[in-house]
């Protein structure tokens, strides 16, 4: 039936697309993953007598689009996902299989609503890959795992300014007291205001009454960023973001208090043979003292920022609540061929308060990335990284501290 379900819906779209403006638009990708893991529990070689715990799998991910016009100034869009199943697993019927199927975007889009808005209604993605402090969509962890919101999102420019604004329901509990989790926010941008500054700012808030209406945790994020060229370094660009956070967890009778600071430069002006980049990021979250009316960890309402292939996206330690994180980087582009690209990373994890006597070394990881773009929609990227635990991950002393080391190949076809 839910398999009925989502035909009869397409089918419905399409018909009455064509039937009325005769226009549909289909999109969508497609992503084979192939991960190969080792030492990522007991951080020791096989070889020296430790549990084989090595990881060996492939996973794919299908999106698949419906863009089609409603009526005058109002478009639709449906987006079906599937990414459960693994190479080596059984095959699916499909009676199984429509189990599987789910409906990540379902959303209604109304142009010039009240002649300055740009309103988004429905089941959406919100936010940009990477971003510190709020992103729902398709991620790049070992699982291509899909996160989306039900609501609101208006859009509209004010000015040099665009401004969106955000209403949603990240659980809905259909309990008596509410018992549900709330979003709301405001997004700022402005690339006019300061010559040659990319400027934002955005305010976030979640109330989590999961606990009851009258114990919620109320979680805010106030955030600034900016990216500017150095004018007088040509190809010299930078960037920093700031986000703290307020309100009050009364559950545990705690004041969120945190803080987060990402800064960066890059250089974009030399040659050898190609383009070369060479890029450097510092990021640190404040960390909690263990002060007991205050939780000083940063915390974000639903982070995507990844520093490490093995550090974010197999240990799923994404965002920076907590950590000091050093990145350095080189990228290339050589002449020879305009597919190809490489990019070359290390980076270092520090924990940002610990207890008197307590190793703050969580270790050091490399990655090395090759991409080859087939062609403008085929993709073909291949990652070769080792991460080093450091003593505040293996427990120090004599403990195992054999390298994390990971092989991933990810083929996307997008259409």
């Amino acid at each position: 039936m839910k398999m009925f379900g989502v035909a009869v819906t397409l089918v419905f779209l399409a018909t009455l697309s064509y039937a009325e403006i005769g226009k549909v638009e289909v999109s969508g990708s497609l992503e084979v993953q192939k991960i190969s893991l080792n030492n990522s529990t007991d951080y020791a070689d096989y070889d020296k007598g430790a549990n084989d715990d090595a990881v060996s799998e492939t996973r794919s991910r299908l999106l698949l689009g419906l863009d089609a016009p409603v009526s005058e100034g109002v478009a639709g869009k449906i987006l079906l996902s599937k990414n459960n199943r693994r190479y080596g697993t059984a095959e699916e019927s499909a009676g199984s299989a429509q189990w599987q199927i789910n409906i990540k975007n379902a959303y209604l889009v109304l142009d010039d609503f009240l002649d300055i808005l740009k309103v988004t209604l429905g089941r959406q993605f919100i936010g940009e890959k990477g971003d510190l402090a709020l992103y729902y969509g398709p991620t790049q962890d070992d699982n291509l795992s899909i996160t989306a919101v039900d609501g609101a999102k208006a859009e509209t420019t004010l000015g040099s300014i665009d401004a969106s604004f955000i209403s949603g329901k990240l659980t809905e509990s259909n309990a008596t007291p509410s018992q549900d989790v709330d979003l709301s926010g405001v997004i700022l941008k402005s690339g006019k205001l300061l010559s040659g500054v990319d400027l934002g700012a955005y305010a976030y808030q979640k109330i989590d009454r999961t606990n009851l209406q009258f114990n919620r945790d109320d979680l805010r994020v106030y955030g600034i960023k900016a990216q500017a060229g150095i004018p007088q370094v040509e190809g010299l660009n930078t960037k920093l973001e700031y986000a703290m956070n307020a309100g009050a967890d009364n559950n545990a009778d705690q004041k969120h208090s945190g803080n987060a600071l990402i800064l960066g430069v890059s250089y974009e002006g030399i040659n050898v043979g190609g383009p070369l980049k060479v890029s450097a990021d510092y990021a640190a979250g404040s960390g909690d003292k263990t002060s007991a009316d205050k939780n000083e960890d940063f915390e974000s309402v639903s982070s995507d920022l990844r520093y490490g292939e093995i550090w974010a996206n197999s240990l799923g330690n994404v965002g920076i609540t907590d950590r000091n994180i050093i990145k350095v980087g080189v990228g290339y582009e050589p002449d020879f061929s305009n597919r190809l690209s490489a990019s070359l990373d290390y980076l270092t994890f520090t924990e940002s308060e610990v207890a008197s006597g307590a190793n703050d070394d969580w270790g050091s990881e490399i990655d090395l990335r090759v991409k080859w773009q087939h062609s403008e929609n085929v993709a073909l990227e291949v990652v070769a990284a080792q991460l080093m635990p450091g003593d505040a991950m293996t427990g120090g002393g004599t403990n195992p501290n054999d390298p994390i080391a990971k092989i991933a190949a990810n083929l996307k076809v997008s259409f």
